[in-house]
Parts: structure tokens; sequence; C-alpha cells
């Protein structure tokens, strides 16, 4: 309970200057009536006793509100008196209770290991409830431990954050056996700066997992080891756990997936899940998943009974997900125990069930548009309006497609039909051909368009490419791939009007041939229309990514990547994870192919105006731990010189591109505090990333570098050179101060920054909502304003129309 308008008392005599009014006499005042600094908090007028009566459960409880009674009783602190170094006037005793400009509560600081606090609660309801801590902290190991009525209830590790004034939950659960008061101790160990704890009830029933849909692999039953799950360590192990649950299951938070993963899986290891399904029949599985582990499995029980288990293909990258389907029979519909059963080291995010119900669409033959596959928003349709909006809605489905009924029709049929809207069909074709399709329809609207997909994904992932027209509309899309894994790192237009998109595959078949080994770089040429005019497998025995692809003045391609191969098409290997450098005729086939190490590039080599080539990523030489790193070449791939960006600690460039006067711009991160303009945080000396812009001339030479961001991480993953001779830089932040502005509170914000020629700041907007978005691509258009390309899994602030998840992210700015 925070304490708003509490009185002040004065006792004795005491001398109050403020705003140049002088007070010298006892008595008491409403906080409501002082005014001046906002460092000035009142501290309670308690006269004894519980200073504020009982705490509400459920509730917010403040940190800041433990009990009346002094060292012993209310309270153990191991120091004499306040000792913060900004101490708030909220209470008057040995608790260390500080203010910060980045939270508006008191907050209690200097915590140490045996100390603890206590607050007398008023519980509403008997039962469960969920225990939400808000705190900071920096350092490693910290605890926080609740007893209730003497009885533990939980004890939580808490990660540290790499800034005290990144804000922290963790989550417990603790049980009260009888409404009324109750006393709880809560007892630290390590330095922290506590906010306080909000308690909510936990439903007595857990939520419904339904089939068909999506099942989040952490959503397992409760229950406990041995009843809900079998997990073979003790405690959440996890390298950065999640507080999505509190047991010994192990749950950790990956900055490339925005649910929380099952982690660190073993063979033996189990989770049942509880499930209600719609309708008696077959239904796909798929598992999504993170893993480089090879011979991982999943086995899937109903019932007690197998349903499948399937082999895990595995990646070269913990980021790189992995798509793996089987089937299940469900022979009645309703509850259903699922007990899903791991092997081998995994990071598991879910499952989604789909199925077609009791309806069999056959070609030849009339399917019903209302007879879309089951699955959901995003799985079995996309519809822009939440429930059916139909004015005459049938019940011919219970979802959000509009379905209506009409005198003039005996059939159910989809209405309201708007832009970007899709339907799926999953079809028994009985004999390859060419078919004619025919559409029966009903429209006043000019305009109107059907647009019909065949084939889709291939399984596993595919790489998926979309042409947009100039207003953001989808002028067609393709599905590329094959049964395995297929991601695509980028996409160009080519000077033929078609595209070549470079991307990395571990299939065989499908789309693909000719791959050489566990995953190899993969280059697919499309022409205007998204037809596949070529594709090439490029690499070698091992593994192999590729960081971009670009055309080349004579109509052939580059490319860059990495390899851990020393055979098929590469030679001159190094040492592990090469840079690999290939030139590429316009057919696809190999010019030269050069290998580079050790040093690490991550983006596309531009041509020069020589001929040439320039490339950046990072090293570990040059001035500090990690250095930006440029490197030139000639037409042939010849080394001509290289260049080491950065300062005294670690330094990353993403992106460069040549510029006017024959130099470079590069953008990237850095964490060193000898860059102009790098954000040192005063509270926190710990090396917390600035976006980083550097501008070299032709012979990598350094003219000036500039760090630009706030106290919190920022980073540029993409730059251009303006119209007017100035750049446009794109990416990420975290901050909201500093040279950032207008974050939108998520994860991440989408940022993007207009430098004049000489590197001043002229103008940056940050791009987002309440999730994680983020900018990897940007471009100046016709008109003079900005393209930006990236990902997003809000839907509010800036971004209307997610279809779950994370989604593609494309915006149009104006030249400000």
């Amino acid at each position: 309970m925070k304490h708003l308008a509490q009185r002040i008392v004065f006792i004795g005599v005491l001398l109050l200057v403020l705003l140049g009014l002088s007070v010298a006499s006892a008595g008491a005042y409403d906080a409501g009536e002082v005014t001046g600094s906002d460092r000035m908090i009142a501290a309670p007028a308690a006269s004894g006793g519980d200073m504020a009566g009982l705490q509400a459960i459920p509730g917010q409880i403040l940190a800041a509100d433990y009990d009346e009674g002094g060292e012993g009783v209310a309270y153990h602190d191991t120091t004499s008196g306040n000792i913060d170094s900004n101490p708030s006037l909220y209470r008057g005793d040995d608790v260390d209770i500080g203010i910060r400009d980045w939270d508006s509560d008191p907050l209690i600081t200097n915590t140490a290991a045996g100390e603890w606090l206590r607050y007398t609660v008023d519980v509403a309801e008997a039962g469960t409830y969920d225990v939400e801590y808000f705190l900071y902290t920096t350092q490693a190991g910290c605890t926080l431990a609740l007893d209730v009525d003497g009885v533990p209830a939980h004890q939580i590790a808490v990660p540290e954050a790499s800034s005290w004034r990144t804000a922290i939950r963790v989550k417990g659960v603790a049980t009260f056996p009888a409404a009324g008061e109750h006393e709880l101790v809560l007892q630290v160990s390590g330095d922290m700066n506590l906010n306080g704890m909000t308690f909510s009830k936990k439903p007595s029933v857990p939520p419904t997992l339904e089939i068909p849909g999506r099942i989040l692999a952490a959503d397992y039953d409760e229950g406990g080891e041995g009843v809900a799950y079998h997990d073979t360590t003790p405690g959440n192990i996890d390298s950065n756990p999640s507080s999505y649950r509190d047991d010994d299951v192990d749950i950790g938070i990956r900055d490339w997936d925005a649910d929380p993963l099952i982690t660190n899986t073993a063979a033996g290891e189990w989770l049942r899940y509880t499930v209600d399904v719609a309708e008696a029949g077959t239904y796909d599985v798929e598992y999504f998943l993170y893993t480089t582990q090879a011979g991982c499995t999943l086995a899937l029980d109903v019932d007690g009974a197998s349903a499948h288990q399937i082999a895990v293909p595995e990646a070269s990258s913990w980021r790189t997900p992995i798509q793996v389907k089987g089937q299940v029979t469900f022979p009645t519909a309703g509850e259903h125990k699922l007990i899903l059963r791991v092997s081998g080291d995994m990071n598991l995010n879910g499952m989604t069930f789909t199925g077609e119900g009791s309806v069999s669409l056959d070609i030849p033959g009339r399917i019903l548009a209302a007879d879309y596959d089951a699955g959901g928003e995003g799985i079995a349709y996309h519809d822009t309006t939440p429930g059916n909006i139909d004015s005459n809605p049938s019940s011919y489905r219970n979802d959000d497609v509009d379905i209506g009924i009409r005198d003039w029709d005996a059939d159910p049929l989809i209405t309201n039909t708007a832009a970007g809207e899709w339907l799926r069909y999953t079809v028994d074709v009985a004999e390859a051909g060419t078919y004619d399709v025919e559409y029966f329809l009903y429209t006043t609207q000019a305009g109107c368009t059907l647009a019909l997909d065949v084939g889709g994904n291939h399984g596993g992932y595919d790489i998926w490419v979309v042409k947009m027209d100039a207003n953001g509309t989808v002028a067609w899309q393709r599905c590329l791939g094959g049964s395995g894994t297929d991601v695509a790192r980028n996409a160009h237009p080519t000077v033929d009007g078609g595209y070549i998109i470079g991307g990395q595959t571990n299939s065989t078949d499908g789309d693909l041939s000719g791959n050489h080994g566990k995953a190899d770089i993969w280059l697919v040429k499309m022409d205007s229309g998204g037809n596949v005019s070529w594709q090439r497998c490029l690499g070698g025995s091992n593994y192999e990514d590729i960081s971009n692809v670009c055309q080349t003045s004579d109509g052939g391609y580059i490319l860059t990547g990495e390899t851990d191969s020393n055979d098929g098409d590469v030679s001159g290997y190094h040492d592990r994870n090469d840079t690999w450098l290939v030139k590429i005729d316009p057919d696809g086939l190999i010019e030269w192919e050069k290998s580079f190490g050790p040093i690490m590039i991550n983006t596309c080599a531009q041509q020069t105006d020589d001929g040439g080539y320039v490339l950046c990523g990072w090293c570990w030489e040059g001035h500090g731990m990690f250095d930006g790193y440029v490197l030139k070449v000639d037409a042939t791939g010849a080394l001509e010189w290289q260049s080491y960006l950065g300062g005294y600690c670690r330094d990353y460039v993403s992106s460069i591109r040549q510029t006017g006067d024959g130099g470079y711009i590069a953008a990237g991160s850095t964490e060193s505090s000898d860059i102009d303009g790098y954000h040192l945080d005063p509270e926190n000396y710990d090396s917390i990333p600035d976006a980083m812009a550097v501008k070299i001339n032709a012979t990598g030479a350094l003219e000036w570098q500039r760090g630009l961001g706030g106290y919190d991480s920022d980073t540029f993953r993409c730059v251009e050179q303006a119209a007017d001779g100035g750049y446009i830089l794109a990416g990420y932040t975290d901050s909201n101060d500093g040279d950032v502005g207008g974050n939108h509170g998520g994860l991440w914000d989408g940022w993007a920054v207009k430098l004049d020629s000489s590197g001043e700041l002229e103008w940056q907007r940050c791009l987002g909502g309440s999730g994680d978005d983020k900018v990897q691509s940007v471009g100046q258009t016709s008109d003079g304003g900005y393209i930006l390309a990236g990902s997003t899994d809000s839907n509010d602030g800036d971004v209307s129309g997610n279809h779950g998840a994370s989604d593609i992210w494309v915006a149009k700015l104006e030249n400000a």
C-alpha cells in the first residue's frame, strides 16, 4: 500500500525552509498541502502498533510497508541506521530505504544475507496464490525466501541484470490454509533493491488445453514430480531461468523466442498434459523446438498408448528453429491425457494439433468454402476481425471466420471478406495433373480478387518469400524448401526484375538438390513472378551458413558466410567457423572462393567502385576483447587492407556501405567507454552496449566514430547513405533516455536514427509496441522517405494486424 496524502508530524521545534517559506512551530501538516522537491517523501504518522493496518491479499504489498515493531520484531537489518546513498524518509528505523529516479516507490536497498522483513496480512480466501516479486539487482546468486506463519513457502533464485535500472520479476507460490490474518517473513540473500510483491489467486481449475490448437510446452499439468512431470535434476538449472513455473522443470528465456522454453531435457524425462479434444479423429502434431544435439527424439503417449516417436534433426545453431511432425488419433471427443517423452538435450517451445474432423476434401470434387481446416487463427485461416461478425451468422463453425446464412443459397457462406484474409484446405488429390477450378460466389464490389496457392510448406521449416506492392499489399508469396529445415537469411532484387534469396538448408529433397553434408548454404534465383529460375547448394561435408548475398556489376553474385568444412566447394580452411567469401556467376556457378580466419563476417560483401569488395564483422584481435573489423579485397578476392574499429572493450560491426567520397560508413554496437558519445550509466559501471556509427576513408583510416543510445542496450543492424549525404541507421533499443526517446516499453523497440554527414544526430524514432520489436533492414525510398523491415510480436502502439507470436514487420517513415 502506498502512503499517499499522509500526515507529516513535526515533534518539538523543526525549521523547514521550502520555496522561501519558513515554518518554526510544532504541528501536523497534510502532505498534499506541501509543494517542492519530489525528493521529499512524507514519513507515516504512526503512534505505535501496525503502521498501515493489515496488508490485503490478493493485492500488492510495497516492500517498505513491513510491520511496526523495530529490530528483531518487524525486521532484521545488519547495519545501524539507513545507510542508503540517497535515503528516503518513508520510514525512520534501521532498514535501508532509498529513492531511485527510475522507480516511483521507496525501495528496500543494500540487502544482505540473513536480513528479513515481517508483514501481517489479511487473506480474503484460503487457497494457493501466485507471488510476483518486483526488484532490481546486478549481483549473481541472490535469493528470496518466503515463510507463511513460520512454514517455508518457497525460495527463489533471482537472475541478475546488466544494469540496476533494469527491472526483474520473479514468481513463486504461497498457500494459505485459511482466510484471515497471517504472518509473512521475507528472507533475503544478496544485494538487491526491492520494490514489492503482488499476490494473485491461482484458479482452482488449470486452464484448458484444447485440441485442435497450440499447446505451449511449459503449460504441462499441475501436480509436481512424478505426477505432472519427471525431471532428472532438482530445481530449475537453466542458465537464464524463467519464472513461468516454480518447480523442478528446467524452463528458460531466450532472446530469439518470445515464449518460455523447456530446456536441458534428458533421456527419461516427460511432461503430462490434460487436453480437451473437440472431435474424435486423427490429428497432425507439429513440434517447434531448438537443438544442436544429434540423436534427439520426441515420443507422445495418448491415454497410456504410444502414438508416435519422432527423430529430431539437429541444427548448426541453438537459434535455428526446428519443426517436426507426427500424427495422433483420439477415439472420442472430450478429455484425454498426453505424455510427451524426451530423449536428448533440446529447448522445447510447444506443439500444434491440426485436423480435418469428419470432413474429407477430395479432388476432383466440390469443396465448400466453409470446410477449411481445423486449427484456428494463423493455422487454418486468417480473419481480420474477432468473432463471427456476419449480420445473419451461421453456427456451421465456431471461430473467428465470418460465416453467414442467405435465403438465396442453401450452403453456409464465407462473408465479410477483406484484403489479406485467407483460408487453408488440406485435400486428397486422386491423380497428378492439371485441374480446372471454378469458384462460386456473390459480390457487388469492384476490384475483388481470388488467389490460390498449391503445395505450401514442404515440411520442417521452409523459406517464405513474400512480394508486396508499394502500399504493403501482398502481390505473391512462395514457400521454398524440402522436408528438413530451410531458413532464409536475406533477399535482394536483381537487375532482371527478379530476386536472389540466400539461406541455409539441411534438406535433400523438395526444391533442393546437391546438398553436400550436414547444412549447406542455399541460393535460389527467382523471376519477377516468384518462379524458381535456378537453385544451388554450396559447401562441404560439415556446416555452412550464409550471412548475405548481393548482385555484382557483371550480373553475378558475391556471398559471405561461414564454413566448418575443408572439402566440397571449400578450400583454404584455417580454423573452426572460417569466414567464407564466394563469387558466383549469373547462372549460380562458383567463379572463385576464399576462406579467412579467425574472423567473423556477418554482413554482405559490398562491391566497391574499383570492382573489389568490402566486408565487415568482428574479430578477436585489435584494440580490445572483440573489435569491429573491416576487410577490403580486390576483384579476385586477394586481401588489400584491413581495419580494426572500436575501443578497449567489445565492439561489433553489422553493416557497411561505401559512401560518395569513396570512404565507408559502418554501423554496429560498442561496449567501449572510450568511444565518443558512449553512455556510461553513472549507477552501473558494467559495460552495456551502445549503438555505434563509424566513418572511415578509402584506405580504412578512421575519420570519426560515435556511440549513440541511452543507459540500456542499443544496437544498429543496418546503415545506408541518404540522398542528402547523411546516413540513415536502424536497429533496436531498450533505452528511453540519452539519445533515445519515445520507447514503447516492451522488451525491444525498433530504432531509426538519421545522422548528418559529420555524424551529428538529426532525428531518431522508436517504433513498436509493448512486445519485442526489432528492425533489421533499412532503405531510402524514391519519395525521400524510409522503408524498414524486421520482426514484431506486438499488436499495439505502432503495430497492428499481428497474426500471432512473432510476425515479419514492414514500416514506412516519412523524411522527417
